[in-house]
This record gives C-alpha cells, structure tokens and sequence, in this order.
C-alpha cells in the first residue's frame, strides 16, 4: 500500500510539472506581434462617434457607401439615427460605409487595426455587424478581412473572422455562444501576417480569434450590418504604433551631489515622457530634466516615453546616493597616495614626467613631487 501511494503521488507530480512545461511553452510560443496591440488600439483616435442624423453617412466625405459588385443595389449606407450608425430596416438588404481618407498599411510600423463599441446589439437572430480591414475600394466584389458577430440568441453571438477573395469567403476562425452584451467594443487588427479579432470594455481588450494570413496588407476600413436595430458608436482605424523603449543617455550613478539632470530618449517616435523620482506617480517631463535641492539618502528615478501605442511597459531605471555638498569631499575616493616607488607611477594611470609636463613644472625625484 506504501508504495502504491508513493507511485500515484509521484505521477500526480510528474502530471502537474508537465502541465506547467506546457504551460510555459505556450506562454514562450505566443506570437510577438500581438504583443501590446491591444493598448495601442485602444491609443487610436475615435475618427467618428457614428452618431448621425444626416443620410448618407457622409461626414464631409470621408465616408462613402458600400457598392460591392459594381452595384448600389442593396447596398445602403445605413439608417438615419442619432444613436449610432445602424442597418436600414430591411433585414436582408446590406449595409455599410467606408472610411475613405487614407489607406492603412500592416507593413509600415506595428500593424493597423479598426474597432468600434456597440450602442445596442443586433437584435433578432440571424443578423449582424462586421467590421472590415484591408477592403478594397468597394465597387468592386468583395476584398479584405471581415470581423462578424451574428445573433443566435439573446446577447449571444456567433463570431468569425474570415477573409473575401473576388466575393468568395475564407473563414480564418471562429467561435460560438460568444457573449457580447451592450457597450463592448470590437476590433480587428492586422499585424503583419496575423489577423486578430479583439472584444472588451472600458479600454481593455483581449483576443477572441487569431490566425495566421498574409493574403492582404493594405486598404481602407469600414463597417456593414443587416437589420434595424443595432446602433454602433465611436468608431477607430489607424495604424498600429509599438510602445516605445525609454534609455537614460546622461545622468548621475553613485555618489552625488543634491542637484542632479538626467537626459533621456525614447524609441518610435515618441510624443512625450513621463517621470517619476523616490516613490512618486509618474508625471510629464522633458529632456533633460534636473533635479535641485534633493535629501541624503538613496533616490531612484524612473522615466518612461509615450507614442500612440501607449508607454513604455518597462521604464528606464537609475539609482543613486546623494550627500550633502560640504560632506562631498570626504566622501570621494582616493586614486593615488602618490608615495610610489614604481615607474610608471599607479601602473600606466599616472606617468611622472608626461604629468609634469602637462602641468608645466619638472619632477623632482629628490622630493617626490614637482617644481
């Protein structure tokens, strides 16, 4: 019986380390690209609150109506509503627009990526809203990747995310009896040959769907749906920005003195810095930034840069130990008692003559010093 229990715990532990191996592979495994594209689309600016009351969704042009197929049959622009943008009332006809100012590009930084939050869901079963990334001009059939929720009950959802070749669909991934309940955002992203369906609220965004495709890495951004009752707001498109890397360039280590500056840079691009001194909350700065008047003791200093992709998750870091000015001197070290026998003096720091020289005097060797 002993060495029953001894074999079934022994394997109960096997069992355990085995499953944080696979653990820690998975965790080693994950994609690099989506690291931190969940903070840097919730950085993209809100293009359109989609609250309108003007048809069609026009917004001084920069959105136009879908027309897949050469055909504005069946293509509406979507319902008049100061709610949010929403499918016209017939439940099969499509609906969209697209963002027309510029196109986006996976391939000119981090990736690019389009969300937007829904104000009131869908509704019935069977109908739905998308999202779409690297579309085509539309106008033609339909081209890029699609993120679409489709109600099957309630606040329930069938999610896929899918590419469309010349009209024909791909599903790339999906899942079902996915919750969506008001006020969720969406968003598709583009990472270079990953293509990543997001969900969240309140800025934070997990994934929901991932897969590997390359077949698209540029186009506009848009949004479609079918029904008459959802409402979508606060849509975002825009190019992915990695957060930045902070280093300190300049800046005191060790012993100093009560006033110190520190200078600093940041990788891509940059558009501020915070800092933080001792214990204190990170706050705006710039380079470089001094520091006057400090207590003795031990301070570290933190600074950390900002772009759109959100700060920097690692902060540069550096200690250092202040004394007080009059205390300063006693506190340096000595280099060199000067009571040397050897030549050259402190093993090639110091040398007798090329120093008396530089000084302008001769070395006595009677007086072991200089004249």
């Amino acid at each position: 019986m002993d060495g029953a229990r001894i074999g079934v715990s022994g394997c109960a532990k096997l069992w355990v380390l085995a499953a944080v191996l696979v653990g820690l592979y998975l965790a080693l495994a994950a994609p690099n690209a989506l690291a931190g594209t969940a903070e840097e689309i919730n950085a993209l600016p809100t293009l359109d609150a989609l609250n309108r009351n003007e048809s069609p969704l026009s917004n001084s042009g920069k959105w136009s109506a879908l027309a897949w197929d050469n055909s504005t049959s069946s293509h509406n622009t979507g319902r008049v509503t100061e709610a949010g943008w929403g499918p016209s009332d017939a439940f099969a006809t499509v609906n969209g627009a697209y963002w027309n100012p510029a196109t986006f590009s996976d391939s000119s930084g981090g990736g690019e990526a389009a969300a937007m939050t829904m104000g009131i869901g869908p509704g019935n079963a069977e109908r739905y809203v998308a999202l779409w990334l690297d579309m085509g001009s539309p106008g033609s059939a339909k081209s890029g990747y699609q993120l679409r929720w489709v109600v099957t009950s309630g606040s329930t959802y069938a999610v896929t995310l899918a590419k469309f070749s010349a009209g024909t669909e791909t599903v790339l991934a999906s899942a079902s009896g996915v919750s969506i309940p008001v006020g969720q955002t969406l968003a598709i992203s583009d990472t270079g040959g990953t293509v990543t369906a997001w969900k969240g609220s309140g800025g934070s965004l997990t994934q929901l769907l991932t897969a590997s495709d390359s077949s698209y890495s540029s186009g506009y951004a848009g949004i479609e749906g079918s029904g008459n009752i959802s409402h979508s707001t606060a849509f975002k498109a825009g190019a992915l920005v990695p957060p930045p890397d902070t280093t300190i360039t300049a800046g005191p280590k060790g012993l100093v003195v009560p006033n110190v500056s520190f200078s600093f840079s940041g990788t891509n691009s940059p558009s501020g810095f915070e800092c933080a001194l001792d214990s204190g909350a990170f706050e705006a700065c710039g380079s470089p930034k001094p520091f006057s008047g400090l207590g003795e003791g031990s301070h570290p200093f933190r600074v950390r840069a900002l772009n759109g992709g959100g700060a920097d998750a690692t902060p540069a870091e550096r200690s250092f130990q202040v004394v007080a000015a009059a205390k300063a001197v006693s506190k340096v070290p000595v280099l060199d008692s000067f009571e040397r026998s050897e030549v050259p003096l402190a093993s090639a720091k110091f040398s007798k003559t090329n120093w008396a020289a530089a000084i302008g005097g001769t070395w006595i060797g009677s007086y072991r010093g200089y004249g």
